[in-house]
């Protein structure tokens, strides 16, 4: 489903702009995690072009934080976001999702949004000191569900064998 074409993208200080480094985002540029230690996270990212959108995960191992407490975070930003701006698009939060999010993941949050003719989703999951993103957008909020739950299942696999 993600063999289309496959970029990938370190965390550079400018990788998106008004995203600060090192930092969980949640409802946009909002930050759900400690933006004073942003610069000894260790994050990774990687996107692909599915031919029906982009699908992809950001993945932050925390020094400091636990994956609990960040989310608790993430789950705040996210039940008071009911829009955010990202590259000159607003996106609206949409009134449900049908994102399933895996069992054995305490904390773990969805939502969808609506913007400019496609919808954005996300997930977080987290475990120890490490919070993983995934989002997924398409042209409907279906086609982005689809895709976020393709990537649920093999990053969950791989957060379960961390360390709580």
């Amino acid at each position: 489903m993600f063999a289309v074409a496959d970029f990938e993208r370190t965390f550079d200080q400018d990788h998106q702009v008004n995203y600060a480094y090192g930092v969980v985002p949640a409802c946009g540029e909002k930050a759900a995690s400690s933006t004073t230690e942003g610069r000894a996270v260790v994050a990774w990212s990687r996107a692909w072009w599915t031919g029906h959108g982009i699908a992809g995960q950001d993945a932050y191992v925390l020094p400091k934080q636990t994956a609990a407490t960040v989310l608790a975070k993430v789950k705040s930003n996210l039940a008071g976001c009911g829009s955010f701006s990202e590259d000159d698009v607003t996106y609206h939060k949409t009134a449900k999702h049908q994102v399933k999010l895996p069992a054995g993941f305490t904390g773990s949050v969805a939502a969808c949004f609506e913007g400019s003719g496609d919808t954005a989703c996300f997930a977080y999951l987290g475990r120890g000191h490490v919070v993983t993103r995934l989002f997924s957008s398409a042209e409907d909020q279906a086609g982005a569900q689809r895709q976020l739950q393709a990537l649920m299942a093999p990053v969950a696999a791989r957060l379960q064998r961390l360390p709580a």
